[in-house]
């Protein structure tokens, strides 16, 4: 009778075993009443009550979940590439490509990675141009110095990292037959700077000349001005200096009165 409960006892528990391994199967996380209610990551739950299934190629699932549906890959294409691929417990990471760099901590935006003037990108740095080359800071990659001696000229200027060399033409040997020649000058062959201090002088010489016209212009229209006044004053003095007599006017008409019959 003992062995027999024995018995019934242990197949029992071999029978709910098989019972929760079949409900529960590798993804299944925790079961309740026969049913599996939560998957382990990587894995989804079909049914209310059902199987634990893996996650697609395309679909990860990185926590314990009751999902009916895994979450889908990230995909790095265009200016991105693949940092990490995607797997069935994590999503993919990006980053961006060659010549760019992550505008944010999760990089979901990717920005020129441009370097300062005298530098160009080697891998993610910025490393200064190698001697003979340079970047003036827009092009991005350093490029060789001009070559003087190809163009049949010499350095003017020297290069450095930022900027190229500036070549001038060789000068031009006179002729030994004609001493007297002089080669003409263009004025692409005058410096720039000397144009600018020409016209300068000229425009200095040209304002005192209009300076001088005008208060000589002026001076003369006050000179008659002031001419003008002196006469009207002078007219006015003199006629206030007129004098009249009325009373010899007024005898004259007694007189005039009196030598009537």
């Amino acid at each position: 009778m003992k062995m027999w409960r024995v018995l019934s006892v242990f197949l029992c528990v071999l029978w709910s075993h098989l019972c929760d391994r079949g409900v529960q199967g590798d993804g299944c996380r925790t079961q309740h009443s026969g049913c599996c209610v939560l998957c382990n990551p990587g894995y989804f739950l079909n049914k209310k009550c059902g199987q634990c299934r893996p996650c697609p190629s395309n679909g990860y699932m990185d926590h314990p979940n009751a999902e009916p549906t895994c979450k889908k890959c990230q995909k790095c294409e265009g200016i991105f590439e693949y940092r990490s691929n995607c797997g069935a417990t994590k999503n993919a990471l990006c980053k961006c490509i060659a010549g760019k760099k992550c505008a944010d901590e999760k990089c979901s935006q990717c920005e020129d990675n441009s370097c300062p003037a005298g530098t160009q990108l080697k891998g993610a740095d910025c490393v200064n141009c190698p001697y003979g080359t340079f970047n003036p800071g827009w092009e991005g990659i350093c490029r060789p110095w001009k070559n003087c001696s190809a163009i049949n000229a010499v350095i003017y200027v020297n290069g450095t990292i930022t900027s190229d060399v500036v070549c001038l033409p060789k000068p031009t040997k006179i002729p030994s037959t004609s001493s007297a020649a002089v080669t003409a000058t263009t004025p692409q062959d005058v410096p720039s700077y000397n144009q600018s201090i020409i016209i300068v002088v000229i425009s200095v010489v040209s304002s005192i000349i209009v300076f001088i016209v005008f208060f000589w212009c002026l001076s003369i229209r006050l000179e008659r001005i002031k001419n003008t006044f002196m006469k009207i004053k002078q007219t006015e003095q003199e006629d206030a200096c007129s004098c009249h007599y009325p009373e010899e006017e007024h005898g004259g008409e007694e007189e005039t009165l009196s030598s009537e019959p």
